[in-house]
């Protein structure tokens, strides 16, 4: 289906109504249809909370508003690109474990403490310290749990990853920022666009170009008797932003999905960058209380690849010709 007509969650009570029927339940009366949230979203628009919502948008992004600047392996086009796929990875047990424990220690939740370390990670990779990440949220007011649509909406969280900041400051400021934003997460993003009257570069997305998702997936697990269900990868093929990084907890274990647009990056960079945020993930896990510039993004075998190997500039060289003669001699080999 289209975005616009469901939206994950919607998906999600799909399925589990699909398996109520099938082992016979009946399922419980649906009291409100979406036209009926339609009609609340009306009445929202000429409340004073309404109002002030917006303002809390509009003086969040009221200076100037940072552009990311990835490194890109080619020239992004001038009308932007939905050509895209996909990178997945596991942390082991071990690693969830510590994150989840590093979270409770630090008093945030695991989706703040993901959302710190990838904020971080995007300030590495650009060296900018003003950062704008968009995240879903479902958008469903109450009476509306059990209803089909497209009911989510989308925040657009704007942190400052300072280099000097250490990391558990830096955390602090991402879980005051988080809180602030879901408390105001009601405000419809294209409201938002239209308010700030951005100037529109067709090459990008309007406020930003990378999200952040978390999902606690234990909440959509399927049981039948004599059936058994199990996830299953979908090769994408499109991407709504340059880089989407999806965070799924679930039994126990943490799954990273990495979706970029391969019309500006290769694979093999999206894989090394995956490599980075876990690497930094567990260099976060080790010590919560370095600067963010001093946290370690390398693994061992790139490490050793860019201070050793590259750097072995050692060679045998002619030791009675001057550069004047090799220079010659390399003219005589490739005169053109």
């Amino acid at each position: 289906t289209h975005h616009i007509v469901l939206d994950g969650l919607s998906t999600n009570i799909l399925v589990q109504e699909f398996t109520q029927l099938y082992q016979g339940k009946t399922l419980p009366p649906v009291t409100k249809q979406y036209k009926d949230y339609g009609l609340w979203q009306q009445t929202q628009f000429e409340t004073d909370k309404f109002a002030q919502q917006e303002a809390y948008w509009a003086t969040k992004f009221s200076d100037t508003i940072p552009v990311i600047d990835l490194p890109t392996d080619y020239p992004r086009p001038v009308n932007r690109s939905s050509n895209g796929s996909v990178v997945y990875s596991v942390l082991s047990q071990e690693q969830t474990h510590s994150l989840k424990s590093l979270a409770r220690q630090t008093g945030v939740t695991l989706n703040m403490l993901l959302l710190a370390i990838y904020n971080v990670w995007l300030h590495r990779l650009t060296g900018q310290e003003d950062m704008i990440v968009g995240s879903p949220v479902s958008g469903r007011p109450a009476g509306f749990e059990h209803s089909l649509g497209m009911f989510a909406n989308t925040i657009a969280m704007r942190n400052q990853p300072k280099g000097n900041l250490l990391f558990q400051d830096f955390l602090n400021q991402v879980k005051l920022n988080v809180v602030h934003d879901y408390d105001h997460q009601d405000y419809p993003f294209e409201n938002l666009v239209d308010k700030l009257n951005l100037q529109r570069d067709i090459s990008r997305n309007p406020l930003f170009d990378v999200m952040f998702v978390y999902e606690r997936a234990d909440e959509r697990v399927f049981k039948i008797k004599n059936l058994t269900f199990s996830p299953y990868n979908l090769s994408l093929e499109t991407a709504g932003f340059d880089i989407v990084l999806e965070a799924i907890e679930q039994e126990g274990l943490l799954s990273l999905t990495l979706t970029y647009v391969t019309d500006i990056f290769k694979r093999e960079t999206i894989e090394r960058w995956l490599g980075y945020f876990e690497k930094m993930t567990q260099d976060v896990i080790k010590n919560p209380n370095q600067r963010l510039c001093d946290i370690d993004m390398l693994p061992q075998d790139e490490k050793q690849r860019l201070l050793v190997e590259f750097n072995n500039t050692k060679t045998n060289y002619p030791q009675d010709k001057t550069i004047i003669d090799l220079f010659e001699e390399q003219v005589v080999k490739t005169p053109k």
